[in-house]
This record gives structure tokens, C-alpha cells and sequence, in this order.
């Protein structure tokens, strides 16, 4: 009987858990994953996460951005500017023209 009240206790505590600790890590909102994923497999490599941030934060043009880091050398396909730029603030406008 305490086996089975242990791991109902377990089960139902499990889920709390994750969730406080991603509730700990400012850098991890419930329902971006992916904006993380490509934050840390593109930006971390070559800038500190405190940098990444702090970018976000000032609130600068997307297109603008990725256009310097990629006269730089950084390498960005369509998946990522689409993923950076709904997150960033709005979906990033990538090579296309201003509909007049």
C-alpha cells in the first residue's frame, strides 16, 4: 500500500516539478522550446546567452541584425530567421520587398 500511495505521489508531483523548474529559468517560457533550441544551437556560438539577451531586450530591427552577423559569417536558413523573428517580436520580413 505505501508503494502504491509512493508512486501516485511521485506521478502526480512529477509534472509540478518540471514545470517549477522551468518557471525558474528565465530563459525558459512554457511554449517557446523551439526559440531556445535555436537560440542555443545558432547565437551561443558565438555570443554569451547574457549578450543574446540583452539584445532582445533593446528591442532592435530583426533583419537588421541577422543581415550584420551574417556579413560576419554566421549562417542562418528560413527556419531560423522565421523562429527568431516570431519570437524577437514580430515574424522576421527575411529578403522580401515592402508590398507598396
Amino acid at each position: 500500500m505505501t508503494r502504491v500511495l509512493l508512486v501516485v505521489a511521485c506521478v502526480l508531483f512529477l509534472p509540478w516539478a518540471t514545470w517549477a523548474v522551468q518557471a525558474d529559468d528565465p530563459h525558459r517560457i512554457i511554449g517557446n522550446d523551439e526559440f531556445q533550441e535555436t537560440i542555443e544551437g545558432r547565437c551561443t556560438s558565438c555570443h554569451s546567452r547574457d549578450r543574446v539577451d540583452k539584445a532582445l531586450g533593446k528591442g532592435e530591427e530583426l533583419d537588421s541584425l541577422l543581415q550584420r552577423m551574417i556579413e560576419r559569417g554566421a549562417v542562418f536558413n528560413e527556419r531560423d530567421r522565421s523562429v527568431l523573428g516570431t519570437f524577437w517580436g514580430s515574424p522576421s520580413k527575411g529578403d522580401k520587398q515592402p508590398v507598396k
